[in-house]
């Protein structure tokens, strides 16, 4: 069945994707981009719904809680088999039965009481970063800079970071908080506290990660963590330019922060009290805004994702969207037919 799994709980954009690289280079540990394997099975009715499914999610989820109550041991039955399913995919993908397998898929920290229950034995890293470096992350790699547009358009920090406070609060031994700051500032130091609460050895070559071979895929970091072989301070405080220069970007930020509680900031380790102290150091110091060079096509196609999102919007937009979604129905159906060898 494969040894425990490991999880990595973070916000987007906190650097997960460095983490598991320096993680994934480590000889007992086997890791894959953002597999989302548990977001479904906590969605399945029983402990979270989803908002809109193919099917009458309601009903279903109220039959499911029925059903469930009726087998020997209620609740832990179901987990048991959620377990079983889950554990049967991570451990099935392991090139070495003796490996963990590392999971850090983004969305699973936003029912992490869900994953804690399903996972009681496992280990888990809480990986942290300023809000700040957070939100500019998001503008520069997907809006061009524009915070107002990052902003609106996932609300990242409201979403992510009380929950990542909430976890943080419980002081549950089985999770580990690691910050960004630390790890790009003091990897070695950083990575032998993180292995040791996973009881595992350090090993300095993780530090390293761009000289070991990485599975890469559509999901993680498409720009930075490719720049580099090894973690690096270039990003830690790049928002400070922009928001020390934009007043637009600083009122998008504020609004975000504003929408945050005292509680979950000072929770989740920056206290609404010091969240601008890196903008009144000295300004030599501060590395220029950049926009991430890396992955051409793909923040081309995030921009056309985005632009037609919100153009879809109005009417004829949305209606001419929907009959290129049937011509696209009619062509796949006909190909599928024809693979099938019918009519």
């Amino acid at each position: 069945m494969g040894s425990t799994p490991i999880f990595v709980l973070s916000p987007p954009r906190s650097g997960s994707t460095l983490l598991q690289r320096v993680m994934g280079s480590h000889s007992q540990i086997f890791t894959h981009p953002e597999p989302h394997i548990i977001a479904p099975i906590a969605h399945l009715g029983f402990h979270h719904t989803v908002e809109r499914a193919p099917y009458d999610h309601l009903n279903a989820a109220q039959a499911f809680r029925e059903f469930v109550d009726e087998l020997p041991h209620g609740e832990e039955d179901y987990l048991d088999a959620l377990r079983a399913y889950a554990t049967t995919l991570y451990s099935r993908v392991l090139p070495d039965p003796g490996l963990h397998f590392l999971d850090k898929t983004p969305e699973n920290v936003r029912f992490w009481p869900f994953l804690l229950k399903l996972f009681p034995d496992a280990r888990y890293l809480a990986l942290t970063r300023h809000p700040a470096a957070i939100m500019h992350s998001v503008a520069t790699s997907f809006f061009n800079g524009d915070y107002e547009a990052a902003r609106t358009s996932n609300r990242v920090l409201e979403r992510f970071v009380p929950a990542m406070a909430s976890l943080l609060r419980g002081n549950d031994p089985r999770v580990h908080t690691i910050r960004y700051e630390d790890l790009v500032e003091h990897a070695s130091e950083t990575l032998k506290r993180a292995m040791e609460h996973l009881n595992l050895t350090f090993e300095p070559s993780q530090v390293t990660y761009g000289e070991h071979e990485h599975i890469t895929k559509s999901y993680g970091d498409p720009f930075g963590v490719h720049q580099h072989d090894r973690p690096v301070t270039t990003s830690k405080e790049r928002w400070v330019a922009t928001v020390s220069s934009d007043s637009d970007a600083r009122k998008a930020l504020e609004k975000s922060l504003g929408a945050l509680s005292d509680e979950d900031l000072a929770s989740y380790g920056y206290p609404r009290d010091t969240l601008f102290e890196p903008l009144h150091r000295n300004p030599d110091r501060i590395q220029a805004a950049v926009i991430p060079k890396g992955n051409l096509g793909y923040k081309v196609q995030r921009q056309v994702f985005m632009a037609l999102k919100a153009s879809a919007k109005q009417p004829i937009v949305y209606k001419g969207l929907n009959q290129l979604r049937y011509m696209c129905d009619v062509v796949l159906r006909a190909r599928d037919q024809e693979d099938q060898g019918t009519d």
